[in-house]
């Protein structure tokens, strides 16, 4: 007989993306009418969101500094040639056009799964989304679920694929609608940076 609620185990599994294939559609179908398992898959989602922004911090020890190893002879020079490779970088960027970055979308669980892109560029999103599901319509949203974006879907190369002009900086959410009835059939992370 299946216990109650998920396991303290899956809901750990489920938080960090390595739950069994074969366990995921029953604890999604449960996680969608059990508020206590809701709330405590949300408390597994903060420790896990805090133990990666933990392991992430920088070490802060005390460290000698590059620019104390060399002599101002060599410290001019070094600054001559920095300046010099700033205005070659400036002037080469200024005549190179800007190709949209190509980024796949992936239905995918936990902090490390939203795609990200350049923010001010424009990118071409791909989703893992069948072609024949004939999605009509694309729409990305802020944080705060203000629309950005809403456009037609095309197919390229065969799969489903969204041309966007530049994003500013910040976090969104790209959701694909199916048909006139705009049953929404996947929702992606997105990151401008």
């Amino acid at each position: 007989m299946r216990e109650p609620h998920s396991s303290d185990e899956q809901l750990d599994q489920y938080a960090m993306g390595t739950l069994p294939a074969e366990s995921l559609p029953e604890v999604e179908e449960h996680l969608l009418v059990c508020e206590t398992c809701q709330e405590r898959l949300t408390a597994s989602d903060e420790f896990v969101r805090v133990f990666r922004t933990a392991a992430a911090q920088p070490d802060v020890r005390a460290r000698r500094a590059w620019w104390s190893l060399l002599s101002p002879r060599t410290a001019g020079w070094t600054a001559a040639a920095a300046v010099a490779a700033l205005v070659l970088l400036v002037v080469g960027q200024q005549r190179t056009p800007t190709a949209p970055a190509v980024v796949f979308l992936q239905s995918l669980r936990g902090p490390e799964a939203s795609a990200q892109i350049a923010a001010g560029k424009p990118a071409i999103l791909v989703f893992d989304i069948d072609r024949t599901a004939r999605a009509s319509e694309v729409q990305v949203v802020d944080t705060v679920g203000t629309e950005v974006l809403k456009a037609p879907a095309a197919v390229k190369d065969g799969q489903l694929a969204l041309n966007i002009p530049k994003l500013a900086k910040g976090s969104y959410w790209v959701r694909v609608y199916r048909g006139d009835n705009r049953e929404i059939i996947a929702e992606y992370g997105l990151q401008a940076r």
